[in-house]
């Protein structure tokens, strides 16, 4: 595993690790506030899943060799998490997707290159993934510019992908080769 802590612009220390089944109520609850918070999100706040169904996917999401869930703390608060998807399919399992959100109260901190330099070192420790995929809200600028920083590059849009309070936006699609 990559390094897990990372100190942040107000000097704090983010770490990170895996989340396991008993953190699942922690997980819901933050996945419904960070949904809550910023329209460039696919989540609204709206929970798919039970505490059961989550449960079993972060114990799952804890075994994956090549990705899964990871969560970000600062001083026990669970402030971040993201996501490393890989396909179960042998021919395609070299590239990876990410998604990732942050709790409003910590934007601007570094969060963002924290998380970034973390999985793009997991990623790479694996010796199997390849490429990094993510797609981001057209409009969202700080985000872009965070992905670029890291290397990634424009590669093509999905024309009005995604419907938020009566306007569609563009997605614009992301590549990093590793």
């Amino acid at each position: 595993m990559p390094q897990a802590d990372y100190v942040l612009k107000d000097g704090r220390t983010v770490a990170f690790s895996r989340p396991g089944r008993e953190n699942a109520a922690e997980m819901l609850a933050f996945l419904s506030a960070v949904g809550k918070e910023s329209d460039f999100l696919l989540n609204d706040g709206t929970i798919m899943f039970t505490l059961g169904q989550e449960e079993d996917f972060l114990e799952a999401s804890a075994k994956d060799a090549l990705g899964g869930i990871f969560v970000g703390r600062v001083g026990g608060e669970l402030i971040c998490s993201f996501g490393l998807t890989t396909s179960p399919r042998e021919r395609a399992r070299h590239n990876v997707t990410i998604g990732l959100t942050v709790l409003k109260s910590y934007w601007g901190l570094g969060i963002g290159s924290a998380i970034f330099s973390y999985a793009l070192d997991f990623a790479r420790e694996t010796g199997i993934l390849k490429n990094m995929w993510l797609g981001v809200r057209a409009d969202n600028e700080r985000a872009i510019a965070l992905y670029e920083k890291f290397g990634f590059r424009e590669i093509g849009r999905h024309k009005n992908a995604l419907y938020v309070k009566g306007v569609y936006y563009d997605e614009i699609l992301m590549d990093l080769e590793l």
